[in-house]
């Protein structure tokens, strides 16, 4: 006859041992993952604030260097304008090519790269990029485009 072996109660202990090192290791790399993705979020928040902050003063800086100029220019010589002009005095090239220089010299005091500057008749309009930080960066910088200058007329209360 054959006899039949049976298991002790402490061998189901041993095949458990170490199976909670296996759970807190599994744990720690999700809180690791989810560490990781909150920071690039966080990185990509951060450059598309900055980006949009210094569109919008890079833009307040050259419709304000714009109307300096228009006042400026027009009061003494008439010159063609840069782009197409509203009711209010005309822009000059040389006004608008103030206007984009004041732009750009304020974006770069910002930490951001000018991409384009137009002006469009007494508004400017300005892009900028800022690079996204850390692992965020293989996303592309961040890019914002602001506009600045006198009320237009349909936002005018009647």
């Amino acid at each position: 006859m054959s006899a039949t072996r049976v298991r002790p109660a402490a061998d189901d202990a041993e095949s458990e041992r170490g199976s909670a090192t296996v759970v807190v290791v599994g744990l720690l790399a999700c809180a690791l993952t989810l560490g990781i993705a909150g920071l690039t979020l966080a990185g990509v928040v951060l450059a598309t604030h900055r980006a949009r902050s210094a569109a919008d003063l890079a833009a307040l800086a050259g419709a304000a260097r714009l109307v300096g100029a228009s006042t400026r220019t027009t009061s003494s010589t008439p010159a063609a304008p840069a782009t197409s002009t509203s009711s209010a005095a005309p822009v000059t090239r040389s006004g608008a090519g103030l206007a984009c220089a004041a732009a750009s010299a304020v974006a770069r005091a910002n930490r951001a790269t000018p991409l384009t500057c137009a002006v469009e008749g007494a508004e400017v309009v300005v892009s900028v990029q800022v690079p996204t930080p850390g692992l965020a960066g293989r996303l592309g910088p961040a890019v914002a485009q602001a506009r600045a200058g006198p009320p237009r007329e349909s936002a005018r209360a009647p």
